[in-house]
C-alpha cells in the first residue's frame, strides 16, 4: 500500500516532500529486518595502517591506495584516523614527512628542495607551507637555527 501510494504521488507531482515521508516510513517498517552493528576496528587494522603509512610516506599516498593496498574501505581508514587518532589522514602523512625533513635539514650538504622532495612532499609550496604551519618559521630560517 505505502509503495503504490507513493508511486502514485511520484506520478502526479514528480517527487515531493510526501513521496520523502512515504519512502520514511517504507523503510522505518523495513529496518527491523536487517541487522546493524556499529562497525569497530580492530588494533590490528590501526596498527597496519600506520605501519603501511610509516613505510610509505615519501610516496604519493591517499586514503584509496591504502584502502586498496590492505584490502580495506576507504571509510573505514578514514574513520580510524578521525576516531582514534583524532587527525586527519593528511595531517598524519604531514607529521611523517616533516619529522623526516628536520633530520635532513639538520644536514647542510641538502638543499631545500631536495629536503623536500626526499621526505615526500609533492612540491617545495607545499613542503613551505606545511613546515611554516607548525614551525611558525621557514626551512631556511630552521636551518639557520639549528
Amino acid at each position: 500500500y505505502l509503495l503504490e501510494t507513493a508511486f502514485g504521488e511520484y506520478q502526479q507531482d514528480g517527487y515531493s516532500d510526501v513521496i520523502a515521508a512515504y519512502l520514511t516510513v517504507i523503510f522505518g517498517k523495513l529496518l527491523p529486518f536487517f541487522s546493524i552493528k556499529k562497525a569497530t576496528f580492530s588494533r590490528d587494522t590501526t596498527l597496519k595502517i600506520l605501519q603501511y603509512c610509516a613505510a610509505n610516506y615519501k610516496e604519493d599516498l591517499t586514503v584509496k591506495s591504502v584502502a586498496e593496498h590492505l584490502s580495506i574501505s576507504c571509510s573505514c581508514v578514514s574513520h580510524i584516523f578521525s576516531d582514534r587518532l583524532a587527525m586527519g589522514f593528511g595531517d598524519y602523512i604531514n607529521a611523517l614527512r616533516l619529522a623526516e625533513a628536520e633530520k635532513l635539514l639538520k644536514n647542510k650538504s641538502y638543499t631545500i628542495t631536495e629536503v623536500a622532495n626526499t621526505s615526500g612532499f609533492p612540491t617545495i609550496r607545499t613542503f613551505n607551507r606545511v613546515f611554516l604551519k607548525k614551525h611558525g618559521i621557514s626551512p631556511s630560517v630552521y636551518r639557520k637555527t639549528i
